[in-house]
């Protein structure tokens, strides 16, 4: 599984839409380590070896796309603005995420790289820069309503606090609205 992270994260993130069909064997894996039914284990990690597989060779050719010029005006003093609060908020979670990934990886248990991973997922799609309005929206929907920020920001056992959703979409909010429509 520690092999096949990051080719999950670079699917995920080539195709966000792979998530789900990435993420299901991932948990299937770790409940099945949890139980102690290795067999099973090794056939979910299979399971997601042939995934990630397909994924690949359905990929489609790398095009060289035309440069998109942000549309945030940093001239704009609240535009300016908003997206140092997206930066700063942004900061923290990611600082958040990395200190629970640490003592993740601690644990030493095998469960736990099914969570770095999911941990990883969420890295990931934290934009540096939203520059549209669409981008701001898409990750306003995945913040509000993905089940691994639910599980990230829940009891974690190591005494560590993270809230990912509330500071997240408030500085979303003034960025969107600061945006062009």
């Amino acid at each position: 599984m520690n092999k096949l992270a990051p080719q999950i994260k670079a699917a995920v993130t080539a195709n966000p839409a792979l998530k789900g069909t990435l993420l299901g064997p991932v948990a299937a894996f770790q409940e099945h380590i949890k139980a102690g039914r290795l067999e099973q284990a090794g056939a979910e990690l299979k399971r997601l070896a042939a995934s990630l597989a397909s994924a690949a060779a359905n990929a489609p050719a790398p095009t060289q796309a035309p440069a998109q010029k942000p549309q945030i005006d940093t001239d704009n003093t609240g535009a300016a603005q908003a997206l140092a609060s997206w930066a700063q908020a942004r900061t923290t979670a990611l600082g958040q995420l990395l200190a629970l990934e640490k003592a993740i990886r601690g644990m030493n248990d095998p469960e736990g790289d099914a969570a770095i991973i999911l941990v990883k997922a969420i890295q990931s799609q934290l934009t540096a820069r939203p520059a549209t309005r669409q981008a701001v929206v898409e990750l306003e929907r995945y913040i509000a309503t993905d089940d691994i920020i639910d599980e990230a920001q829940g009891p974690n056992g190591f005494g560590l606090t993270v809230e990912l959703r509330t500071p997240l979409l408030a500085a979303l909010s003034q960025l969107r609205t600061a945006l062009p429509a």
